[in-house]
């Protein structure tokens, strides 16, 4: 029941995951252009002939592929070799362009999702990180105290990313309750077995050798004096019959 149960678990996940990376890759297959342009830069325009612009014909677009730079590897990283580039997001003032906070373990990249599955939340489990998250958001209504997160309580480490979480279905345990008997009474099966494998240690073979030694002489005892028996009344007379007949034969 057990085995069927961390079967059951194992096969559920890979399910998910591999339906969340088959959105994944056909996001990338069709080269799909992110709303944020975060993949790429978009831009257009009307075809210049001879120097005048003619706004009725068709516009031209154009793509001009998104570069990062990871702080995690210091490589740049291009949107069109692979959607799972990324690099430290930070938050800005609108205002003045400049930077307010860089909260480590989230990222930003080529498109949203990838992004989100490679960043991690341990700035949710410092309460300085959060608060400071908080403020340069200025989320106001939301307290370091409703969304700070306890080690303790989870068996996830801090820099665990969203995608090994995401792997394990967001499930911190599974807590099993099996009832046998309901199960039988589901089941309603006709026939029941069960085999049990195991492997005899020094103490079974020397027990089962006795044993088998035991039994041999006590088959002994019953087999060998009937078999006298025989040899005496029965083969031995023979063969001196069929020997004296040969003998008289030969006279």
């Amino acid at each position: 029941m057990n085995q069927l149960i961390d079967q059951f678990i194992k096969n559920t996940a890979r399910s998910f995951i591999n339906s969340l990376f088959f959105a994944e890759n056909m996001t990338v297959a069709n080269m799909l252009f992110s709303a944020f342009q975060s993949d790429s830069l978009f831009s257009s325009g009307s075809p210049v002939y001879d120097e005048f612009r003619y706004p009725d014909y068709q516009y031209i677009y154009d793509r001009t592929d998104q570069i990062y730079n990871s702080n995690e590897t210091g490589i740049d990283c291009d949107c069109q070799s692979t959607p799972w580039c990324i690099q430290q997001a930070i938050v800005y003032d609108l205002d003045t362009a400049t930077q307010l906070f860089s909260a480590p373990g989230i990222f930003v990249g080529c498109y949203l999702v990838e992004a989100v599955l490679q960043s991690d939340l341990r700035c949710f489990f410092d309460i300085d990180c959060l608060q400071q998250l908080i403020n340069s958001l200025s989320l106001v209504n939301i307290s370091v105290s409703d969304i700070i997160l306890n080690l303790t309580a989870s068996h996830y480490q801090e820099k665990s990313s969203l995608l090994e979480i995401v792997s394990n279905l967001m499930v911190e345990e599974w807590n099993n309750q099996t009832s046998y008997d309901n199960y039988f009474n589901i089941c309603q099966p006709s026939v029941c077995t069960a085999t049990y494998i195991s492997r005899g240690n020094i103490v079974y073979i020397i027990t089962t050798t006795i044993g088998l030694i035991g039994g041999l002489t006590k088959v002994y005892k019953f087999v060998v004096p009937i078999f006298i028996k025989i040899m005496v009344h029965v083969i031995i007379p023979c063969i001196r019959n069929k020997c004296g007949m040969n003998n008289n034969g030969k006279i």
